[in-house]
């Protein structure tokens, strides 16, 4: 009598699809593969298998999560102040000034009379502070010396931070006895010299 062959087959698991997540924010990034299999569940894949994740997947998670960080930061960075060198400077004087009351190194304040603008985007707002000081300060001379009065822009406020800017000395002079007298709420114009940051 002929013996009969038993045939024995090893059980099959249907392939594992791989799915490749990134979560992506303002704080951080982190990129995972996970396996999603139909039918089977992930137990009867192959242990070895499970163990290995391909590197081009990894490399390919990791230069998507660093561009979006890059865009984030980009995104966030405030961009600077930025007037050239010879724009003009509209303020008010917050103070009155003069040849015979105001002394070289006395400090005033004045405020931006028209915003400052530049290829069509306002750089400072109308009403900004800026401040000042005397650098000269002469009355007539019975030798005949004219008054002198010489003043200065140094130093302006933004978001509550003050910055060193520099601009042209604005000089009057007069032979009037009384002196050279600059009323509070006078509008004075001075060129920057340097180009303003902040």
């Amino acid at each position: 009598m002929a013996r009969q062959r038993s045939s024995w087959k090893a059980p099959t698991s249907e392939p594992a699809h791989w799915h490749l997540t990134c979560n992506r924010d303002r704080v951080g990034c982190g990129c995972f593969a996970e396996s999603v299999s139909s039918g089977n569940s992930e137990k009867n894949f192959p242990t070895a298998i499970l163990k290995i994740i391909p590197m081009a997947v990894l490399l390919f998670g990791l230069a998507g999560c660093h561009a979006s960080t890059e865009a984030v930061e980009a995104s966030t960075t405030r961009d600077p102040v930025v007037a050239p060198a010879g724009t003009v400077l509209r303020v008010r004087l917050d103070q009155a000034l003069g040849s015979g009351r105001s002394r070289p190194g006395d400090r005033f304040r004045a405020v931006l009379d028209t915003p400052v603008m530049v290829g069509g985007m306002e750089i400072l707002p109308k009403g900004t502070l800026l401040e000042g000081r005397v650098l000269a300060a002469r009355k007539a001379g019975a030798e005949g010396k004219s008054a002198q009065l010489a003043v200065t822009l140094d130093s302006f406020e933004r978001d509550g931070k003050w910055y060193a800017l520099q601009t042209n000395p604005v000089i009057r002079t007069g032979k009037m006895v009384e002196g050279i007298s600059v009323p509070a709420d006078t509008i004075m114009g001075f060129t920057l010299t340097r180009k303003l940051t902040a």
